[in-house]
């Protein structure tokens, strides 16, 4: 489905830090939001990825959950993810439950909410 690969070039995109295809990904009216209430924008969230020092060496998707619109321009993902890599010179593993609206804009899929509740 094209919501999972959408998803899959975000994560992909994220571990290789290239931030011109993940800002691409993202619409315009883009949000994240986490579970210490923090909201960012298209921009301040690419700000931060980029000061970020994570290295991902890989994550996956499970239990993942689409639904879509009557007119399927909009779309729920939601799923739980598993990431490895380094901060601060320290290994870690966590998960995260999260769930990600899409929009059509263009013809094309681009995450518009963007909310993540980790779980270390």
């Amino acid at each position: 489905m094209e919501i999972a690969q959408k998803l899959n070039a975000f994560y992909d995109a994220f571990n290789a830090k290239n931030w011109e295809v993940v800002a691409d990904l993202l619409s315009e009216d883009f949000n994240y939001f986490t579970d210490n209430c923090a909201t960012l924008t298209k921009t301040t969230f690419l700000e931060f990825m980029k000061k970020d020092d994570w290295q991902g060496s890989g994550f996956s998707l499970k239990n993942l959950h689409i639904v879509t619109t009557p007119n399927s321009d909009l779309a729920l993902a939601h799923y739980t993810t598993a990431f490895e890599g380094e901060s601060k010179n320290q290994k870690y593993k966590f998960t995260a439950i999260e769930s990600v609206v899409f929009g059509k804009e263009n013809n094309d899929w681009k995450i518009i909410h963007f909310h993540t509740s980790n779980k270390f």
